[in-house]
């Protein structure tokens, strides 16, 4: 295989200064001539074989710019910088040909986004002036290129953190419900059926999550359903109890007059129900370790309902509640009052997401050591 020549020793001096280049056509007196006009303004690199090029420019071989040939055998120059383009995308393209066809020059701007076409023969001022246009179109693109990999990035990383939280959350109930079937097993007791309804829910959500995993860079599938609110409701609690995380506090659930009912996800706002009653219970527990009235006890209240045409989930408890810069920060991604390592600060901002995702609001009030309620709202249906 004929590979890709370095540049000559007359063309390695004051290297900084000079961008790289490579040049690619198939008859080597072509690129020998190219490399004679060229090598004066750029560190020029010379191939006969696309397909070395290609290559090299996979194995993570760079240059500044790479100027081809349109018409090779095997590999076309369309073909090359197309592959370039998708490996490379910050190496500048300039396509030459001898050739007036249309349709080569329409592909090389569709497929191979080539920043230069150039008809042969050209005069090396000419190509001089095409190549250092092509790199100043590349520097000027290099930031929003940059700026939309961090963008993703950032997404994916929150989109991991949103996973990682939610999966978290079932893990500890998982633990929760272990813990207490195991007990009941070593007095001789067999499981009720709603222990095990428990933990055949949580079976699922974190195969869900797993799924999603899978294809972090996609966005997690929304499946809608018409939905009971007061069995979400019931189901949420009742997830957390058998786990143990409500131990100790006092819930009051108060059902809907008549049925409630909204379209949504179940696994979203399950998720938002969970991480809400979750929060109440850290925020009464953290109240209870400091409070030195002994007539105050935990206490979350949940209730279902609908108003103005709303279907809505309350969740209030009487912990530590929140200051008012606190408040106005509770749903920003990654903000969190708890210590190192006891939370992501992703939770609340994950909830609302989700609520605006599917159509809903989510709503805070707060005073500190007196109370914090949210209020989940969706369009009610029929």
């Amino acid at each position: 295989m004929n590979a890709i020549n370095p540049p000559t020793r007359s063309g390695l001096h004051k290297a900084v200064d000079r961008p790289t280049l490579l040049c690619v056509d198939d008859e080597p007196y072509v690129v020998e001539g190219l490399a004679l006009q060229l090598r004066k303004r750029f560190i020029v690199s010379t191939s006969t074989n696309p397909r070395a090029v290609i290559e090299a420019i996979k194995g993570g071989q760079r240059f500044d710019v790479i100027v081809s040939d349109l018409r090779m055998p095997d590999v076309s120059g369309v073909d090359l910088l197309r592959e370039v383009r998708a490996v490379a995308p910050d190496i500048a393209r300039i396509l030459l040909t001898g050739y007036g066809d249309f349709s080569a020059a329409v592909a090389a701007v569709n497929e191979a986004a080539v920043h230069r076409f150039l008809t042969k023969p050209c005069r090396p001022d000419q190509l001089t002036v095409a190549i250092e246009e092509a790199l100043v179109a590349v520097a000027e693109a290099k930031p929003k290129e940059i700026d939309a990999k961090v963008g993703k990035l950032a997404t994916l990383g929150t989109m991991a953190g949103s996973i990682g939280h939610e999966v978290g959350n079932l893990v500890n109930a998982l633990q929760g419900s272990i813990a207490l079937v195991r007990a009941q097993v070593e007095q001789g007791k067999v499981p009720t059926a709603d222990e095990m309804v428990v933990l055949d829910t949580v079976k699922q959500r974190l195969a869900e999550h797993a799924t999603h995993l899978k294809h972090l860079a996609k966005p997690k599938p929304i499946v809608i359903e018409r939905l009971d609110l007061d069995e979400l409701v019931r189901t949420a609690v009742r997830l957390l109890e058998v786990a143990g995380i409500l131990r100790g506090i006092e819930v009051r659930y108060v059902p809907p007059a008549g049925g409630v009912f909204a379209q949504a996800d179940r696994s979203s706002l399950e998720g938002v129900v969970v991480n809400l009653l979750k929060n109440a219970a850290e925020a009464v527990n953290q109240r209870g370790e400091k409070e030195d009235d002994f007539d105050w006890s935990g206490r979350i209240a949940v209730s279902v309902g609908v108003e103005a045409g709303q279907a809505t989930i309350r969740v209030e408890d009487n912990g530590c509640g929140m200051s008012p810069s606190v408040r106005e920060r509770v749903f920003e991604s990654f903000f969190s009052t708890k210590a190192p390592g006891k939370g992501t600060g992703l939770g609340l901002a994950i909830a609302l997401q989700t609520m605006k995702a599917l159509g809903g609001t989510i709503a805070v009030d707060s005073e500190e050591r007196s109370f914090t309620r949210f209020a989940l709202a969706l369009p009610a249906i029929d």
